[in-house]
């Protein structure tokens, strides 16, 4: 094979599977560290398909305005054109933050970058550095040596445990102490990305952190002709195909399946566990219905497998289920992906029926699984969070709580974005939106400001966004006027001013006189002319 010019090429997936199988036993150990990590590389690497990047939020939509206009490009090409070009300004310049929402393959992105090096399909002279940032990342980085020559690949910001509460602090610790490696790479949910400053120049795709000014991308949903593409790599043709064209049945099964779930099919995470999607007869489709689906197909198959076992004890499918839940937990309350074996251990005592996850089978298409340290984690960490959350709903995440080790019970599960979201699928009344308060740790949440439910009307109409503000105390004001604030209750805040249009709903509603908007212009833009009375009826007719 020619001496490689360029970092990463689409025409490199095929020739890159094919390599990997051939050395996996000679470099066995050295792959499975790799994949203890970040996923099992020969899987990613047989089915991978391209995503697509652009500079703006995928998921920013202003229906009024018309739809935003977004340039989009193939990944491998935006990352090789950035790493290619020399970067003698440490200002940010060398410093891209890859942004997406939970499941849209922004770890499997890096894993493939790291195969490319790894398997000498790069430029011989640069290394690659892939680390999962944690507590130990920035001694790491100060350790390795030839920084100026070493591309280096930093996952998963939002899972830090360093970041917890000082997100914006932790990133400008990472942006210094990473500036001299030749370019890094940087992965987020985008949900959790602190807040930062505009580029000074406005152009796209610039953000400002502190004193640097880096670029940024999003990875787009995929397409039709990707995910057609990942069927065709997943349910191959058969070998009579030329003959009679006709397809694989569990690809035109799959084809069909997805067609009926929206923008959820375009989600990479949906497409690698199809084949389980395929076994289920759900109608309609959300988030939590397919993770929930997946989940108990897994758990139906360890069931199964541990008849064929002959085990002195079989347990249930909701007996392993209330496991799983409590693992989850468990780590959601203390801000941790993986359970050490002897952790499990202590958890067993505290709690026996645990104990049936050390009978699982952790091989192939696990939702839990075992690193080579033998500590138990779930493959993703959106599925640890989907589990906390359907506990809330059934009414038992207080007892679990209540179960758990008494160092453990002083803490609240943390929220998170997508937790937020798994939420609001259900709906949400107030009283849900208490309990989600009093439950979980939302201080993360409302320090980011993101909204936490929208109320649904008869009519189909969606409140405004409210943003929760859990009960404690805070530091408010500046100078000689700081002073302490106390929140006897939690309750929730409008994101946004209220507008023309909700204020008018709530008039039509209730018979009262539409407020004058004295050439102001009405729909979207802020209600004017209105007194104290009429603020406070709104609130009450907005919270019944």
């Amino acid at each position: 094979m020619a001496t490689p010019t360029s970092f990463v090429s689409i025409e490199w997936i095929k020739p890159l599977w094919k390599k990997l199988e051939s050395i996996w036993r000679k470099q066995r150990a050295d792959l499975m560290a790799l994949g203890n990590v970040f996923g099992d590389p020969r899987e990613l690497a047989r089915y991978y398909v391209q995503p697509n990047c652009q500079h703006h939020n995928p998921a920013d939509h202003d229906e009024d305005d018309g739809p935003r206009s977004y340039v989009v490009s193939p990944i491998f090409a935006t990352i090789n054109r950035f790493l290619e070009k020399p970067t003698p300004e440490r200002d940010g310049r060398n410093q891209l933050f890859i942004l997406a929402d939970a499941g849209m393959g922004k770890t499997s992105l890096f894993l493939m970058l790291k195969l490319s090096q790894l398997l000498d399909f790069w430029p011989k002279e640069y290394d690659c550095l892939l680390l999962k940032l944690g507590p130990d990342t920035l001694d790491r980085l100060n350790a390795h040596g030839n920084q100026a020559e070493t591309v280096l690949l930093l996952d998963a910001l939002d899972e830090d445990p360093r970041a917890r509460g000082r997100i914006a602090d932790r990133l400008l610790e990472i942006l210094e102490a990473s500036r001299h490696f030749r370019h890094v790479l940087l992965s987020c949910r985008t949900q959790f990305f602190p807040e930062t400053g505009l580029d000074p120049f406005g152009r796209p795709g610039r953000v400002a952190v502190g004193a640097y000014t880096c670029p940024m991308l999003f990875l787009s949903l995929f397409d039709d002709r990707q995910v057609r593409e990942y069927l065709e790599r997943r349910f191959p043709d058969p070998w009579h195909h030329g003959l009679t064209r006709r397809r694989d049945r569990r690809f035109l099964k799959a084809e069909k399946l997805l067609g009926s779930m929206r923008s959820l099919q375009f989600r990479p995470l949906l497409l690698a566990y199809i084949e389980d999607l395929l076994e289920a007869e759900q109608r309609t489709w959300t988030a939590s219905a397919i993770y929930e689906t997946l989940v108990r197909s897994w758990l139906r198959r360890e069931v199964r497998k541990m008849r064929r076992q002959n085990l002195p004890e079989i347990p249930t499918e909701e007996e392993l289920w209330a496991a799983c839940r409590r693992v989850a937990v468990y780590l959601q309350t203390l801000g941790q992906r993986t359970l050490p074996e002897s952790a499990l251990e202590a958890l067993i005592r505290r709690l026996p029926e645990v104990r049936q996850l050390q009978h699982l089978d952790f091989g192939g298409r696990t939702l839990l699984n075992r690193n080579s340290d033998r500590d138990y984690r779930f493959t993703h960490y959106s599925l640890q969070e989907f589990l906390v959350v359907h506990a809330l709903r059934k009414g038992q995440l207080a007892g679990d709580l209540a179960r758990l080790p008494e160092e453990t019970r002083r803490n609240r599960p943390r929220a998170t974005a997508q937790m937020l979201e798994f939420f609001r699928e259900g709906g949400v009344t107030g009283k849900d939106f208490g309990e989600f308060l009093s439950c979980l740790d939302c201080a993360e949440i409302c320090r980011l400001g993101l909204p936490v439910f929208r109320d649904r009307c008869r009519d189909g109409w969606e409140g405004p966004e409210m943003v929760p503000l859990p009960a404690g105390e805070f530091s408010m004001g500046k100078g000689n006027g700081r002073h302490r604030v106390r929140l006897a209750r939690p309750f929730a805040l409008g994101r946004y001013p209220v507008t023309f249009e909700e204020f008018d709903r709530y008039c039509r509603a209730t018979g009262k006189t539409l407020p004058a908007d004295e050439g102001w212009g009405r729909g979207r833009r802020p209600v004017i002319f209105v007194d104290w009375n009429g603020a406070v009826d709104y609130c009450r007719w907005l919270s019944g």
